[in-house]
Parts: structure tokens; C-alpha cells; sequence
């Protein structure tokens, strides 16, 4: 069992390693599986002496003017000077923030709120890191990766376990009846 588990590590872990991404461990990967959107962002800080947003570019498949709704309402009543560029930036595009509540600002860290029933993240490196994830290089497209790779990962382990539970339910009852070869049962498990 123990070597079956490793092998199976080593199916998700050796493609994400070749691109630069290195996930802690399953928890993290299950994780990562279930995020929806990811919002960075890169500011002018070092050309203009102050932070702006230069650009934004969704992930595919993600409606713009609803994630600009809630990244604006998230980043409404930010103290940060990160926060207050993107809600600056929100304003400026003429984006009418969606409703949130149970807003929290994690210094050093991150934004959390409630918007339109899900919860919300804003956050930097820390966060990615508390995560249990790790991006090696400035390829922001490693986090996009990490999360197709989360999602086919766990998309093989409920296979695997219909599977095995398929198998259960008809063997055994099969096997206790000793209508089953042993040398069928264990060729069916591989």
C-alpha cells in the first residue's frame, strides 16, 4: 500500500516539479483543486512612486465584469496602498461593486469577505505559501498549472475510489460465496 501511495504522489508531483511548482502536500493539492479564481497584482510602484494597476487579465472562462464586481467590493474599505489602487483602479473602469460583508484585512497578508455567498481572497505570496504551495520563478501562469493539475488529480482520485468501491460491493460478496479466484481478485486490483 505504501509503495502504490508514492507512485501515485509521483504521477502529480514529478509534472508540477518540472514546472517550477512544488505543492507540501495533499492537503494543499485538494485545495488548490477547489479555487475558482485568482487575483494578483503587480503594481507601478517603482516607475511612478505609488501604486496603480496596469493591467488585468482574467483567467479563461471567468466573467471580468463579475470578478471586477467583487474584487472592487473586497478592496472598498482596504487601508492598504495595494488595496486602495485596485479599488482606485475598480472606480476608474466604472465597476459597481457586488455586495459583501464580513470583511477582514490580514496585515502583511490578505483580504477575506463574503461576496455574492463565496468567500473571497486577495493576498500575496504569504498566502499562496500558507496554501501549501510554492511557485519557483516569476511565472505567474505555475499558478494557473497548479490548479488544472489540483483539479486532474482529484478528478482521477473519485475515479479510483467509484472503482475500488465498485469493486468491493461485487467481490466480496462474490469471494465469500468462494466463487472468486483469488488469482482474478488480485489481478482486479492492480
Amino acid at each position: 500500500m505504501h509503495s502504490g501511495w508514492r507512485r501515485r504522489q509521483r504521477s502529480w508531483s514529478a509534472p508540477a516539479k518540472r514546472r517550477g511548482i512544488y505543492i507540501r502536500n495533499g492537503e494543499a493539492l485538494e485545495g488548490a483543486a477547489g479555487l475558482n479564481v485568482v487575483v494578483f497584482d503587480k503594481t507601478g510602484t517603482i516607475t511612478e512612486g505609488r501604486p496603480v494597476v496596469t493591467d488585468f487579465l482574467p483567467a479563461a472562462n471567468v466573467d471580468r465584469s463579475r470578478l471586477l464586481a467583487i474584487i472592487a467590493a473586497a478592496e472598498a474599505g482596504s487601508e492598504h496602498l495595494l488595496g486602495r489602487a485596485i479599488a482606485a483602479w475598480c472606480t476608474a473602469q466604472a465597476i459597481v461593486a457586488a455586495e459583501c460583508s464580513a470583511f477582514t484585512a490580514i496585515p502583511g497578508r490578505d483580504v477575506r469577505a463574503i461576496c455574492e455567498h463565496q468567500t473571497v481572497l486577495i493576498g500575496n505570496s504569504a498566502l499562496l505559501a500558507e496554501a501549501g504551495i510554492t511557485l519557483v520563478g516569476g511565472d505567474v501562469g505555475g499558478v494557473a498549472a497548479t490548479i488544472e493539475l489540483s483539479r486532474r488529480t482529484m478528478r482521477i482520485v473519485r475515479q479510483n475510489l467509484f472503482w475500488a468501491l465498485g469493486y468491493n460491493v461485487v467481490a466480496i460478496p462474490v469471494a465469500a460465496a468462494g466463487r472468486l479466484s483469488p488469482m482474478i481478485a488480485s489481478a482486479a486490483m492492480r
